[in-house]
Parts: structure tokens; sequence; C-alpha cells
């Protein structure tokens, strides 16, 4: 990433034909980064910044990517560190993203109608209705690469499972089935295998749910509990906080898709993005 100056700040400029360089000015505002609150306001300070502003976030976690090792969460971050970021976002001082994916989804839109037309929808949905990419924060960018890939990991998952029933029953040619016609007699042929059981031939192991994630109707819930449950994934330390969290303000219930949509954002604004 590259860190730009606003034309308010004016700060020396180290060695170089294209300006100052990005550690120089880091540096600097360092130095005048005086935290006068301690760690826990400045923590608090940011996440609310997250959290009310599109931009402030995302500078953040520029921020973090460029001098915290990837690291997000401010609550990880010595107050110095906390203070610098703050400091430079209100004298105007800006990262500039390294990769310009607005032009990257406009290319996606020139050679993939069926990629133009996700992102109009997702637009519709969550945005305000404008497709033009070049116009959307990187936050909004990114979280269309992550909606649309567990998506398509879901649809996979579930491609692989019916390939697997095909074999099950004898039918091979059932891995290359397409359409909602073959689904509905692969579903009926499933039932048939498990029910061999009572034939005396051996019935079929019990098929996890999560092959065929069941939809709640609702496009937004079932975006977030995806990315609870992805969350969770992510490590250890990831899945206890959420148990943690389930447990102390949910009573327990540790299943994401039995929590409604607010429930799921405050978390989600919270830990997953924080």
């Amino acid at each position: 990433s590259r860190l730009l100056s606003c034309s308010r700040a004016t700060l020396p400029s180290a060695t170089s034909s294209f300006g100052p360089h990005p550690r120089y000015l880091l540096s600097m505002a360092r130095k005048a980064a005086m935290p006068v609150l301690d760690q826990v306001s400045l923590t608090a300070q940011i996440k609310e910044m997250q959290r009310s502003d599109a931009t402030a976030k995302e500078q953040w976690w520029m921020y973090c990517d460029a001098e915290g090792a990837g690291v997000r969460d401010p609550a990880k971050h010595d107050a110095s560190f906390l203070a610098t970021f703050i400091n430079s976002y209100d004298s105007g001082m800006r990262f500039e993203p390294a990769n310009d994916l607005g032009e990257l989804f406009k290319e996606g839109q020139r050679k993939s109608s069926s990629w133009k037309q996700a992102w109009a929808s997702y637009c519709t949905l969550y945005g305000d209705g404008k497709s033009d990419p070049t116009k959307k924060d990187q936050a909004f960018l990114v979280g269309f690469f992550d909606y649309m890939g567990q998506r398509g990991a879901m649809a996979l998952s579930s491609m692989g499972a019916m390939a697997s029933i095909g074999s099950m029953v004898g039918m091979p040619g059932m891995a290359g089935m397409t359409g909602m016609g073959s689904m509905g007699g692969m579903a009926g042929m499933a039932r048939s295998t498990i029910s061999m059981g009572t034939l005396g031939a051996p019935a079929a192991k019990r098929m996890r749910t999560e092959v065929f994630p069941i939809s709640s109707g609702d496009p937004e819930k079932d975006a977030l509990v995806s990315r609870v449950k992805a969350y969770q994934r992510s490590g250890d330390e990831q899945k206890q906080t959420w148990w943690t969290y389930c447990d102390t303000m949910l009573g327990g219930k540790r299943d994401p898709a039995k929590h409604d949509v607010a429930t799921l954002q405050e978390f989600v604004d919270t830990h997953v993005d924080s």
C-alpha cells in the first residue's frame, strides 16, 4: 500500500524524486502522536470509527496490513500504534490500494454476463443500487468476493455430494446430471439408499447437513451465517470467541442460523471485521 498525504499537511520530504516515502510519513506521524487516551479508550474509538465510517474501516485495514503485521483487532495493538492511525486519519493522510479492484470488476463485467448480473444484484441488495465498481470502497468490493466465494464453495460441495450418491446406488452417470429436474430424482434415490438398511444391505452413512446448506430465505441472513461459520473455521481462537459470545450473550445457542440478522451483524462488526 502507498500512503498519501493530504494538501492540508505538508511534511518534510525524504530524499526521493517521488515525494515522501510512506514509512517516513508514518515515522513523522508517530512522533506527533501523543496519546492522551489510554489503550482501552483508543481501541473503543477505532471500533466506533469502523462501524460508522466505511472509509475509516478500509483505511484501518490497510494500515494494519502495512504496519501491523495484518492484525486488525485494535485491542492487540499498543496505544501509540492506535493514536498514530487516528491522528493520521484525522489529518487527511490516506493509504491508496496497491491494486485497482474497480478496474478488475469492470473487466469481469465485460467478460462475463453472469458476473455482471451477480454484481448488479449484490449492489441492489447490499448497496445503493448503482453498479459502477470504481465508485465503491474497498470493503464493499471485497465483501462481494467473500459472498461469491462462499456461494461457490457451497455449490461445489453439493455437486460432490450428488456424485457420491450416484456412486452409492450404482449409477455413475448421476455425476454428470445437472438441472433441477435431476435433483428431485437424486433426492429420492438418496432416500432409497438409506432405506436399504432395512432390506439387509448396509445402510448408507448419514450425510452431514452442511453439505446441503439450508437457506433461511433471507439472502442477508444467509451471508451473515456463512461469515460467522467461516470465522469459526479460521482457527480455534475464533471458534472460542464465538462460543463465548453465545454463552454469555445469546443463551448458549451456538448455531448462527438460530439468530436474527441484527444479532449476527453485531457480532460480525465487533469481532469479524474489527
